[in-house]
């Protein structure tokens, strides 16, 4: 089994708990969420080399079968996100918008891919991967529009200074 996006935050949360000191909730989500993105990347490229989360087979048009290789299409899109995350962190320091966007970005990129991986299709035609993937995002998304205001608000302070 490999970890998830669930599993490698509460390790690193646990982590940061153990040796920090009381952090604001925001501020903590983004110190942790950049290296989240980063290691779920280096998780899925261990995936490949182990031979596990593959994708689905496939037949060219010349014959040759193969599959997916949807661990290492997730890698390179969960380094896009950390581009993207780090792009955030640049504009709105500290104001706690990394890991809801993670959660939206991440979500997005699990949906789509998880139609190519070969993983039971159980409930509507979906795997458990994408159900958790519309909560996240569902989740993101409401996280995102109530810290988002006041991110803006911030911003625009910061600038006139």
């Amino acid at each position: 089994t490999t970890l998830t996006l669930e599993d490698t935050t509460v390790l690193q949360c646990s982590t940061f708990r153990f040796y920090g000191s009381y952090t604001p909730y925001g501020i903590f989500m983004d110190y942790i969420s950049p290296s989240l993105m980063a290691m779920l990347a280096v998780i899925r490229i261990g995936c490949w080399l182990n031979g596990c989360c593959g994708g689905i087979s496939v037949i060219d048009s010349r014959g040759h079968s193969g599959t997916v290789q949807t661990q290492l299409i997730e890698a390179g899109c969960d380094v896009i996100i950390l581009l993207i995350l780090l792009l955030i962190e640049w504009n709105f320091k500290g104001c706690g918008l990394l890991y809801p966007f993670i959660m939206v970005l991440y979500g997005i990129l699990r949906f789509i891919l998880e139609f190519f991986r070969d993983t039971p299709k159980d409930w509507l035609g979906m795997s458990h991967g994408q159900w958790f993937a519309i909560i996240s995002v569902i989740i993101g998304i409401i996280v995102l529009t109530r810290i988002l205001p006041g991110a803006m608000k911030a911003q625009k302070k910061a600038r006139r200074r």
